[in-house]
């Protein structure tokens, strides 16, 4: 994962004090800089769904759970913890008998449950695994999978750290060129 920050300040030129009145400009230099970090991946989010289908709600509930456990159970042996393992969605709907785009009988023909759970995965080297597992206990769609980075916030503050000292440079850079010295910092805007 690659983190990009831009970071704009503003300097005040002079060390001096500076009374500005509504129609006059403060001296300041502003400057932009970017800087990212790239951290790896450490952490696989995959979202996994059974879906099955019966006459009845409660037979498609009934099978849909059983499958549903045979999956978790395939997937804490492959060492994954309950609380690595979520359910995120859980639908039952009716299903119609259609025929040229018209439906035959307003009575349902059946009913389709469909249940998503998502899995963290912390070693992502066992994403295959854990996909192939899956799916012979059961489940029948994989939904997404994304890799991620567990400390972001980390990531997000080095490279803001990075992008911040950069900043610093280039007005320390402009002020030295034009003879004068950096005063305090007067504003700071982030984006990223």
């Amino acid at each position: 994962m690659k983190y990009v920050i831009t970071v704009v300040i503003g300097l005040l030129l002079c060390t001096r004090a500076v009374v500005a009145g509504d129609d006059e400009m403060v001296p300041t230099i502003e400057v932009s800089a970017s800087a990212s970090f790239a951290k790896a991946p450490d952490l696989a989010v995959i979202q996994l769904s059974v879906e099955t289908f019966a006459k009845t709600a409660l037979e498609a509930t009934q099978e849909n759970a059983r499958k549903m456990g045979q999956m978790s159970k395939q997937l804490k042996k492959q060492g994954l913890a309950p609380a690595q393992i979520r359910t995120t969605h859980f639908q039952v709907d009716p299903q119609y008998d259609y025929k040229d785009g018209r439906q035959k009988d307003p009575r349902p023909i059946g009913y389709k449950v469909h249940n998503t759970v998502e899995v963290d995965i912390l070693d992502i080297k066992k994403v295959g695994q854990v996909i192939d597992g899956a799916i012979d206990a059961g489940a029948n769609r994989i939904m997404g999978l994304a890799f991620k980075v567990r400390d972001s916030e980390g990531a997000y503050q080095m490279a803001l750290t990075n992008a911040m000292k950069s900043a610093k440079k280039q007005a320390e850079a402009i002020a030295a060129g034009a003879g004068v010295k950096l005063g305090n910092l007067l504003w700071v805007s982030t984006s990223g």
